[in-house]
This record gives C-alpha cells, sequence and structure tokens, in this order.
C-alpha cells in the first residue's frame, strides 16, 4: 500500500513538471512572436595567436641532490658546527665527536706496535746473521759437521791403505815361506789381514755416506735459515697490531663529521653530549631543483621524457618558470580508489630563489605549439553526422548578422581553445560562439 501511494506522488510531480516546462516554451515562443527579433548570440573577433597544447599537473619542489648525513661511531658529540639554512661545501666539518678514549686506544696500540717491532726486528736480523754464516759455512767448507764427516772419510781411506799394506806384506811372508816349504802359520795371518782390508773398505764407504748426509742436512738447514728469515719478515708487515691500529686511526678521522656535497643545511640532529645516531644532518643543492610529480593513465601514452614544462607557484602568480621531463616511472602505482599513475620528475632549468623546497606547484608539460595561428573557443566548433568540422562567422552589417558554416580542420588543443585551420579564414572576423545553436543561414542578433 505504501509503494502504491509512493507511485502516485511521483506520478503527480512528473505531471506538474511537464505542464510548468509546457507553460515556459509557451511564453517564450509568445515573447518571441511578439517581438520578431532574431536570436541573441555572443560572438569571438577572430585574431592570430600562438596555442600550446599541455598536460596539467601538480607536484612538489624537492632538490636533484641531497644527501643525509650520519657517524658511523656510537660517540658522544663535541661540536656542532652548522645550523639550518648554512650553506656548506663539500668536506666541509659539521660537526666533531668526543674521541678521547680512542685517542687513548690509539696511543696504547702504537707503543705496543713500537716494542714488537723492536722485537721482531732484533729476531730478523738474527735470522739473516745465521743464513749468512750457514750458507757461508757451506762456501768455504768450515760446516762443522761437514768436516767431521770429512775427517772420519779421510781416516777411514787411511785404515784402508795401512790395511792393504799389512795384507800384502802378510802375502809376501807367506810366498817366501811357501818357498822354504812352511806356510802353515802364515795362513792365518793372511787371512786376517785380507778381514782388516774388508772392514776398513766398509767404515770408508760409511764415511762417505755420512759425508753425504753432513751436505744434506747443511743445505736443509740453510733452507730452514732461508723460511725463518722469510718468515720474521711477513711477522713484521703483517702484524695484527699494525691492522688493529689503521683501524682507530680511520675511526679517528671518521669522527669528524663532513659535507658530502655543496648545498644547504636543511636539517639538524645533533646535540652536545649526546650519542650520535641515525642521522644528523640533511644536505640539500637548492639551486638545482627538481619537481617530483605523476602522471595519470590517460596522459601517460602524451607525455615523453625531454618534453617542456612550464612551471608557477602560488607564491608568485605571474612568474614562470622553466623544466623538462626527466625522468617517468616505467612502472605504474594503483591507488586504493583504482586510479592508475605514473610517478615523473620534472628538472627545473631556471633557478629563482623564489623556487624553494618543498613548495607546490602547477605544471604544464608541453605536448605541441602552434605559432601566429587561429584559434576559438571549444563551444565555437561543430561537428556534424559525417565528423566533419565547422564554425559559424557572423557576416554582414550592424546588430543584426547572418550565421554563415565555414568548414575547418581542427589542430591542436590547448586549456580554453582549439585550433582551427581554413584558408577561408581571416583576421577580424567574428566567430559565433555557440555553433550548437546556430544554423546556416540563421539571422542573429550579436552582442
Amino acid at each position: 500500500m505504501e509503494n502504491l501511494k509512493k507511485t502516485r506522488w511521483i506520478r503527480l510531480v512528473a505531471l506538474f513538471g511537464a505542464i510548468v516546462t509546457v507553460v515556459v516554451i509557451g511564453i517564450f515562443m509568445w515573447n518571441r512572436l511578439a517581438d520578431n527579433d532574431p536570436p541573441r548570440a555572443n560572438v569571438t573577433l577572430l585574431l592570430r595567436q600562438d596555442l600550446t597544447e599541455t598536460v596539467p599537473l601538480r607536484g612538489a619542489v624537492q632538490s636533484q641532490n641531497s644527501r643525509n648525513v650520519a657517524a658511523v661511531l656510537n660517540l658522544p658529540v663535541r661540536e656542532v658546527l652548522a645550523n639550518v639554512g648554512d650553506e656548506v661545501y663539500e668536506g666541509q666539518v659539521l660537526a666533531v665527536l668526543d674521541t678521547t678514549d680512542l685517542e687513548l686506544n690509539i696511543a696504547q696500540q702504537r707503543a705496543e706496535i713500537s716494542a714488537f717491532e723492536q722485537t721482531s726486528t732484533l729476531n730478523l736480523e738474527n735470522a739473516r746473521q745465521l743464513h749468512t754464516d750457514a750458507q757461508s759455512a757451506l762456501n768455504t767448507g768450515q760446516n762443522p759437521q761437514i768436516m767431521a764427516a770429512q775427517s772420519a772419510v779421510n781416516n777411514a781411506l787411511l785404515a784402508v791403505e795401512n790395511a792393504v799394506r799389512n795384507r800384502d806384506n802378510a802375502l809376501e811372508a807367506q810366498n817366501a815361506q811357501d818357498l822354504l816349504g812352511d806356510f802353515v802359520n802364515l795362513a792365518q795371518t793372511v787371512a786376517n789381514a785380507q778381514m782388516q782390508v774388508d772392514v776398513a773398505h766398509q767404515n770408508h764407504q760409511s764415511a762417505v755416506m755420512a759425508l753425504d748426509v753432513a751436505f744434506i742436512a747443511a743445505e736443509a738447514e740453510i733452507a730452514r735459515l732461508s723460511q725463518a728469515v722469510l718468515q720474521a719478515e711477513i711477522a713484521i708487515e703483517n702484524d695484527s697490531r699494525m691492522i688493529a691500529l689503521m683501524r682507530l686511526e680511520r675511526q679517528l678521522a671518521e669522527s669528524e663529521i663532513r659535507a658530502p656535497i655543496d648545498g644547504t643545511i636543511t636539517f639538524v640532529r645533533a646535540d652536545v653530549g649526546n650519542i650520535a645516531a641515525g642521522v644528523m644532518f640533511v644536505i640539500e643543492d637548492t639551486q638545482n631543483l627538481m619537481i617530483t610529480t605523476s602522471i595519470r593513465e590517460y596522459d601517460a601514452a602524451s607525455v615523453a621524457v625531454g618534453m617542456l614544462v612550464e612551471i608557477r607557484i602560488d607564491a608568485v602568480t605571474d612568474a614562470i618558470f622553466n623544466g623538462f621531463v626527466s625522468f617517468i616511472d616505467p612502472t605504474a602505482t594503483r591507488s586504493m580508489q583504482g586510479d592508475v599513475e605514473f610517478g615523473a620528475e620534472i628538472a627545473v632549468t631556471s633557478y629563482t630563489p623564489q623556487l624553494r623546497i618543498g613548495m607546490n606547484t602547477r605544471l604544464n608539460v608541453i605536448l605541441q605549439e602552434s605559432r601566429d595561428t587561429f584559434a576559438v573557443s571549444f563551444d565555437a566548433v561543430w561537428r556534424d553526422d559525417n565528423d566533419d568540422w565547422y564554425v559559424f562567422v557572423a557576416e554582414g552589417e550592424g546588430s543584426t548578422r547572418t550565421a554563415r558554416q565555414m568548414p575547418v580542420t581542427i589542430g591542436i588543443s590547448g586549456d580554453f581553445m582549439v585550433e582551427i585551420i581554413s584558408d577561408e579564414l581571416t583576421s577580424g572576423m567574428l566567430i559565433i560562439n555557440n555553433a550548437a545553436n546556430v544554423v546556416d543561414g540563421m539571422q542573429i542578433l550579436i552582442n
């Protein structure tokens, strides 16, 4: 029942609206017939002008070169030498950390290294001397082991000679006794002498082998002493104390917080006495600026890197700064509402102190430009069912004119104007603004 009442009410409202519309149209037509005046139309004086087709964007000013400066040492801050707004140069000291304990550690390490170097140098000199003496003894035949072995060889050789002599004497005696027919007693003597010769030969061979072993041992000792010299040299060069000292000295150099670039200090978080932690300074190059912005999906295909950009700020309404599209993110981002945008960067090419980091900007990316052309408002052009474009020219004299349809070609589009091209167009023509309400040959009253 309630729905039925609601439906009836809607029908009554619709009927009332239709009656009102008919009455209004009737009054309008009556006035037209009574006055018998042509309809009024606004016109524009056609003049040549420059037209630019742009894509509007918004963005914020940032520095092209911005660096965070942080301490790598967890030491107390002893001195802060820079404040927000200061202009600094690369390498300038911004803050100094307290290095009292670090300097004591360095002094201790240097003392230990000095003592170690003295001991190591003495050990190296001793190793070199031992190696030199051993090599000299080997070269001059003064090696004690080799001398003893050589003496043993010489004695063994003498023993061989004596044994051979004794054996030969025994043989001569035996031969002489054999002539007399009595050699029984001398036969044993000869046998014993021969045995002494064999023993002497064996002792000589053993002595020669011992001499060879002595030479090998002497050469091995020289090699060992050479390795000892090398190890002593390496110990001096690669001492862990020296490595530790280098680390401490590097930390001492890092206790001075220096500016990595030229620029302006825009942030400071450093207090004397507090431990240095995190970002202490932010330095931004205020003379090399860029603007971060985003391009809608609809405009992404039109905008390209290198296109010129007009930059405006609210603080200076009449000023236009120049820039160009320096970067377009190849990957889109999608908002919670499903809008797709591409991040972009605009490099500022006309520096001015009026353009400051953090300012909001209005941007116009210049897609196309047409110089000294004709342009009219969008409502002054009309397209028929055949996709042909027209404008209407108000021809004649006085306030009452005749609307003449003129075919045109559409060129580039600006924010509020569209380029029209035709050989019939001339400066000074009156173009009817609202083409949708005009037909060819219609009489109009121009405002």
